[in-house]
């Protein structure tokens, strides 16, 4: 009771807690790959994720799905990241139990990059346990935990089939593949969904993280032509609006229209923006994408 307490300490805030087990899950196609790359390359470079903090580190990619050529041609697309690995490797792993030549090269890798992040691109290749048990969670986390105990892991998982009932409706929580324990015995979570708005086409709900309130979900677009570039229009948007704020000296009605033409809104828009800003609500500011912060308004950010 009298050790010193610290906050939470964030690879990627709030998805990625340092040594920590995050899952994140999908639907099938959606950008779960996109999105992990993202999260490799912020991390590697140690710059921001659409605004989120990030701290600096090396990045084990692990992706038992897709064949290098496959994967090689879709990265192809996107700038180099420092401090990323990539470990391509297709098959079944068979954790608990794999076999000898995949651990012994997991093993080494883990020995040579010490990484501070590892990326498992898919969950139900690396093992052959039954998904709906609640042990398995516990074996396939400590597995990856003791052959990487330095690093932050990000389990990368699919959604489970939809229900054939309109009328059926589940929680955002719990539409994983499996049994509940995979985000129970998690210590961050996050549901990457498809939303259709003129200016994005994804969002990733931030479902879980311990010992931190949850944020709002993260508009994000994919380029649905190359599946791979992704941006967050609401990040650039906002960006734009704060450095216009620290480089204007105009000030209430002038500076809102100064940044409404400058971001292609109308005045009332842009004052709202501002006020937002000057909350403290700013891109890589710790509020960034709150809900407790300010009113809490859900739908502050919607033109």
């Amino acid at each position: 009771m009298q050790k010193e307490r610290k906050e939470p300490d964030f690879l990627v805030a709030p998805y990625i807690i340092r040594q920590g087990v995050t899952l994140l899950w999908a639907k099938r196609s959606v950008g779960k790959s996109a999105l992990t790359w993202k999260w490799a390359s912020s991390v590697g470079s140690g710059l921001s994720f659409f605004g989120l903090p990030v701290k600096q580190g090396k990045v084990l990619y692990v992706d038992v799905d897709s064949p290098e050529n496959i994967i090689a041609s879709r990265l192809s697309t996107q700038a180099v990241a420092p401090n990323v690995w990539f470990f391509i490797k297709p098959g079944q792993y068979g954790i608990p139990n794999p076999r000898k030549e995949v651990e012994d090269e997991l093993r080494e890798t883990s020995q040579i990059i010490k990484p501070d992040l590892v990326i498992l691109n898919t969950l139900r290749k690396l093992h052959r346990l039954d998904d709906k048990d609640s042990a398995a969670p516990a074996e396939v986390y400590g597995y990856f935990q003791e052959m990487f105990p330095q690093a932050a892991l990000v389990f990368v998982h699919h959604s489970k089939k939809s229900q054939s009932d309109p009328r059926f409706k589940v929680r955002t929580d719990e539409t994983f593949s499996g049994s509940s324990h995979w985000i129970d015995d998690a210590h961050a979570a996050a549901y990457l969904r498809k939303y259709s708005d003129p200016n994005f086409n994804l969002q990733l709900v931030h479902v879980k993280s311990q010992g931190t309130a949850k944020i709002k979900p993260l508009p994000l677009k994919l380029d649905r032509d190359n599946g791979t570039t992704l941006t967050s229009p609401l990040f650039e948007k906002m960006l734009k609006v704060y450095t216009i704020m620290n480089e204007s000296d105009a000030k209430g009605g002038a500076l809102d229209e100064i940044i409404a033409k400058a971001v292609g809104v109308q005045s009332i828009t842009a004052y709202k923006y501002r006020q937002i800003v000057e909350r403290g609500k700013f891109p890589t500011s710790y509020h960034w994408m709150d809900r407790d912060h300010g009113d809490g308004d859900e739908d502050e950010f919607e033109d």
